[in-house]
């Protein structure tokens, strides 16, 4: 019996607002190709991101299973890798986490809206402190940067914009370059 000769690299877009039916798509193509036979897995998964950001949760979907995938992650940012996106992107593979010359980098807080009775209200209020912890550990996890240096310059008040050079030093990401089909 002839065996299948196994892929190198598997590819997979991500040029959207993240949100719930995109964060589906992309942990299906992440689990699919791990359970492939492992003569047919690949042996690098690249995510090229083009993203404006969107709904955090559905973005921890994704940092979710990129972690539990056993075939590593590498991610291409293009275009833009903006709040949720960027949060996607610098959880891929370390080492592997390339950004182009071209691309426009914003970190900022996370922003939320909610409307109820006090109680309710009070209820939301734990889940934004919840939320906020998350993602300033993701931020600590990835980045190798302390909680002060990250709240002053990736999660301060405001947008926050930078290079690719900028994001580099910051520890955001781990190569310029080009994007490679290989």
């Amino acid at each position: 019996m002839a065996s299948r000769k196994k892929s190198p690299v598997a590819t997979a877009l991500l040029f959207d607002e993240v949100h719930p039916e995109l964060a589906k798509e992309v942990c299906q193509w992440i689990i699919q190709q791990n359970m492939l036979p492992k003569s047919e897995q690949p042996a690098l998964l690249n995510l090229i991101i083009n993203s404006p950001g969107g709904e955090l949760h559905s973005a921890f979907s994704i940092v979710e299973a990129i972690m539990a995938s056993a075939i590593p992650v590498r991610s291409y940012s293009v275009g833009q890798v903006a709040s949720s996106g960027l949060v996607i992107a610098m959880a891929c593979k370390t080492g592997g986490r390339v950004i182009t010359p071209t691309c426009s980098v914003l970190s900022h807080m996370f922003s939320a809206g909610s409307e109820g009775n006090y109680h309710q209200l009070m209820a939301i209020q734990r889940e934004y402190e919840i939320t906020n912890q998350r993602l300033m550990d993701h931020y600590k996890k990835f980045t190798s940067s302390t909680e002060k240096i990250i709240s002053a310059t990736l999660l301060s008040e405001s947008d926050r914009y930078i290079t690719p050079k900028e994001a580099m030093n910051l520890g955001l990401f781990d190569e310029i370059g080009p994007l490679r089909f290989e």
